[in-house]
């Protein structure tokens, strides 16, 4: 077998293993929509088969269910957790970089480890906490929740970003007189933008996903977070799949238009510090 012949099979069966790793990650998004499409009984007719007519009444019926109400919930907790845990975040992976102290490094070290402790495990101490101070069923208890848990990844990624900064800048910029607060804000943060909103999309992603301390903190229906609300849906509705699919085909709309929006930096801040010179 000739090498161009070798080269050519080698690109088809590559090309088809990338085409059904596709088609395999893309059908969960076909079923989930195709079923919030069909009437619960063709649903159980045929799981699996194409929809006999259109139907957009889930949709209808899920907004009646509070779903709306659920999605700005969730948007009010997803915005408040990622701004609050970006702004602590970047000065303190600056501080790190740049005002390191004793035990910085034993500290920065600590987050690693915290990166690994699951969520699960800080649920008991976190509701016992926000009770004593009154705080459960209020949006900021699961604000600081989420942020306490986003803050060490988000440190230890910034880090990484701030430390591939040339020490050059931050010479030049004290001999001009400036601070470590104007160095931060004109320079750092303008340099580890895209750094900035691969950190967000990330933690906005998990944040908006969570579940667990969602449904433990907000227990009233009204102030329920969207997956809490749509765990009480299918709840409400278990034999009714089309429903349901209709409330999470919902919840997947803003998380895909944050990826496709901002996919381009998203990338950026990915390849931004895979490299350190």
């Amino acid at each position: 077998m000739s090498p161009s012949v070798s080269r050519r099979l080698g690109s088809i069966v590559q090309q088809a293993i990338l085409i059904f790793a596709s088609l395999a990650a893309l059908f969960p998004l076909w079923f989930m929509l195709w079923t919030a499409l069909r009437t619960r009984d063709d649903y159980f007719r045929s799981p699996l088969g194409w929809p006999q007519s259109i139907h957009w009444e889930n949709f209808v019926t899920a907004f009646e269910q509070n779903i709306g109400r659920w999605v700005l919930n969730s948007a009010i907790v997803t915005g408040g957790s990622v701004l609050l845990v970006t702004v602590i975040s970047v000065p303190a992976a600056y501080a790190f970089v740049r005002l390191p102290f004793r035990g910085s490094d034993l500290l920065l070290k600590l987050f690693v480890f915290l990166m690994v402790i699951p969520p699960i495990v800080m649920l008991l101490p976190l509701f016992a906490l926000m009770t004593a101070l009154g705080r459960v069923n209020h949006f900021d208890a699961v604000i600081l929740a989420y942020a306490g848990l986003m803050f060490p990844f988000s440190v230890f990624m910034m880090v990484r970003y701030i430390e591939a900064i040339p020490h050059e800048l931050y010479e030049a910029a004290f001999v001009e007189g400036a601070t470590h607060l104007r160095i931060l804000w004109s320079i750092v943060v303008p340099l580890v933008g895209p750094a900035l909103v691969t950190l967000a999309i990330v933690n906005a992603l998990w944040a908006w996903n969570e579940l667990l301390i969602a449904v433990v903190m907000l227990q009233r229906e009204e102030s329920r977070t969207l997956q809490a609300g749509l765990a009480l849906l299918k709840g409400k509705n278990t034999m009714d799949i089309p429903l349901v699919m209709a409330g999470a085909t919902i919840s997947a709309i803003p998380l895909l238009l944050l990826y496709l929006f901002g996919q381009r930096v998203f990338m950026r801040g990915l390849l931004a510090g895979a490299i350190k010179e």
